[in-house]
């Protein structure tokens, strides 16, 4: 055979085993439906250990309102014309039909945020298709209170069920009917009637579903529209670099005609920056918000957009785009890595008046050492600092038997040293307001006697390094562990009534009150938390509520504190957990108020109670 025809014969297997692959790839290829096309997946949510969350949290950690969770959708899964892996997608088991008021014409290629609360507070991103559908995927059946956002409709707030998942089923559909709302159309031009273009003109406003912006930006003519706006009153504020600020302005919707929208032009205010010492602070950033009241029992901070080119060597920054009412109230503040930040609030009347100068202040230290009844130095013990803002820092004393803190706001503070080996010192109160450093001496008082006992759990067993606290009104407190065996003890205790706490939220708590200096041999059963489930609904206050739930007195109280948890929508599936066992009332408040109650609920160790639901709130 001639290398031709070699050649030849080569090519033509290669040509047909190229057809034989084309058609395999062909025949295998899947088949769309409502699990393949685009959809919402869980934004920000990395691994299951995020799902210990909760509807609701405590006053001290808020819910956020609807806007929170990440801004931007998960990626999708490009596409591959590799072999096929052995991971399976989760199958979609809930789709949403967005439709316009009219429910005909679909909603289609829009994107949606939907927030949806439950033992996890989920933010899914949601696109729908060309006929409006929207999936959701990757969440567990059951009941979900959802509200659902688009920034050219009116939120759409819902409980949502998510089926089981069942192979041999369709997806459930549900119909949701989106109103556009109220609008407001106007225009913003100079003083002299120019239209002003690229203006950003901002309304806001605050309802059931927390704080709510609309935004809308000037076009060539000066002309605007901002849609989705609920009937009510709104506050708005326009902007542009190379004007005033413009606002707040109370604003009725519907408005009557079209909002005329004038601009000044644009002042440039001085503002000096100091340090301690009145020399000028070089990079410091300023700050600059509005002060409002639009309306009767709402209060607005707006921030002003400023420059953000720091102070120069002089400690000077120019101020734009200030209102142009002298009468309007700012608050102005410094911020360096230096020092604590400060804050002024000034008319700009006041600011036109001259010179603004902000001066930060200088940092304070504190130190000093622990003695005994006996006038001896004592070590490594536990001092605590309360200061302004009930601040609250521990130090131990270092080897040189000395405790120090450094960089102190100014103002007032009170010491404490304890140890439960050494007993406690008087609170002492010092004044930081002096520029030199202060040195203290805290004694520990002489004591009058020790309460001691032993911790464990139902079944009899010690629990060792367990959290135990010791106090006695707001003068007297000590911390510490119960050892390896589960005994404790607290020496040298000033004549004084005592309560005595162990354990913490997620093992569980025990208490005794009413202690006496020589109380021994206690015996402490610390019982597994249990938790608390349910579903608020409510007709939409304004300012949300609040759920707090309280022990009920009796002759088996435990004397465990009142815990609240607070909510800014209008349906909220919560699930209350780490409570110690006993016997609560359930109050539903609204600005301090009650509103609604469930009494006599049980909380038993390590178990859950409910669900229990309250409806029909006003």
């Amino acid at each position: 055979m001639t290398p031709a025809l070699r050649k030849a014969a080569v090519l033509s297997l290669v040509f047909v085993a190229l057809t034989i692959i084309g058609a395999v790839l062909f025949l295998n290829e899947p088949d769309r439906d409502y699990d393949t096309e685009p959809g919402g997946e869980p934004v920000g949510m990395s691994s299951r250990e995020d799902e210990a969350g909760s509807a609701g949290e405590e006053t001290d950690n808020e819910l956020a309102d609807g806007t929170a969770g990440a801004e931007e959708p998960a990626p999708e899964p490009e596409a591959t014309n590799e072999k096929p892996t052995t991971e399976i997608e989760a199958p979609t088991r809930l789709v949403l039909l967005l439709l316009d008021a009219d429910g005909k014409k679909p909603v289609g290629n829009e994107e949606f945020k939907l927030r949806m609360e439950g033992p996890v507070t989920r933010n899914l991103q949601l696109r729908s298709d060309s006929d409006g559908f929207a999936r959701i995927t990757n969440v567990p059946e059951g009941e979900y209170p959802t509200l659902l956002r688009h920034p050219r409709y009116l939120s759409d707030r819902r409980v949502l069920t998510v089926p089981p998942e069942e192979a041999t089923t369709e997806p459930e559909v549900v119909k949701v009917l989106l109103e556009k709302g109220e609008f407001l159309t106007g225009k913003v031009t100079d003083r002299r009637g120019r239209a002003i273009m690229g203006a950003n003109v901002t309304l806001h406003t605050g309802n059931s579903d927390g704080p709510q912006t609309r935004k809308a930006t000037s076009r060539k003519d000066g002309t605007f529209t901002v849609e989705a706006l609920t009937i009510g009153t709104w506050t708005l504020t326009a902007f542009h670099p190379a004007y005033s600020f413009a606002g707040p302005l109370k604003t009725e919707i519907p408005a009557q005609g079209d909002l005329a929208v004038q601009l000044s032009e644009s002042k440039q205010l001085n503002v000096f920056v100091e340090n301690p010492d009145a020399t000028p602070c070089e990079g410091a950033r300023i700050a600059v918000r509005i002060n409002a009241a639009p309306a009767e029992g709402i209060t607005l901070s707006l921030g002003v957009p400023s420059s953000k080119t720091p102070t120069d060597a002089e400690g000077l920054t120019v101020l734009n785009n200030l209102p142009d009412d002298p009468s309007a109230l700012i608050t102005i503040s410094a911020i360096h890595a230096n020092y604590t930040p400060i804050s002024k609030k000034v008319t700009l009347d006041e600011l036109e008046g001259g010179e603004f100068v902000l001066r930060f202040a200088a940092r304070r230290s504190l130190g000093g050492i622990v003695l005994d009844p006996d006038g001896n130095i004592v070590p490594n013990i536990r001092v605590a600092l309360t200061g302004p803002q009930h601040q609250t820092v521990n130090s131990i004393s270092d080897g040189t038997f000395q405790f120090n803190w450094r960089k102190l706001k100014p103002g007032g503070y009170w010491l404490q040293a304890s140890a439960a080996a050494s007993g406690i010192s008087k609170r002492l109160m010092v004044d930081l307001t002096p520029e030199a450093p202060l040195l203290v001496e805290l004694v520990l008082e002489p004591g009058t006697g020790s309460i001691s006992g032993w911790v464990g759990d139902a079944a009899g067993q010690p629990l060792g390094l367990v959290p135990l606290k010791l106090y006695s009104g707001a003068d007297i407190s000590i911390e510490a562990v119960s050892t390896p065996s589960g005994d404790f003890s607290f020496d040298y205790l000033p004549k004084a009534t005592y309560t005595l706490r162990a354990g913490d939220a997620k093992r569980g708590q025990a208490m005794l009150d009413k202690l006496l200096p020589g109380t021994k041999d206690i015996r402490l059963t610390i019982d597994r938390p249990g938790s608390l489930k349910g579903i608020i609904e409510s007709e939409g206050p304004a300012l949300g509520f609040s759920l707090r739930l309280q022990e009920r007195p009796g002759p088996d109280a435990r004397g465990v504190p009142a815990r609240t948890w607070k909510y800014t929508s209008q349906v909220a599936r919560f699930h209350l957990r780490d409570l110690p066992p006993g016997s609560y009332d359930l109050h539903v408040l609204q600005q301090g108020k009650v509103i609604g109650k469930l009494e006599q609920i049980i909380i038993r160790p390590g178990e859950e109670t409910g669900p229990v639901g309250i409806t029909g709130l006003k």
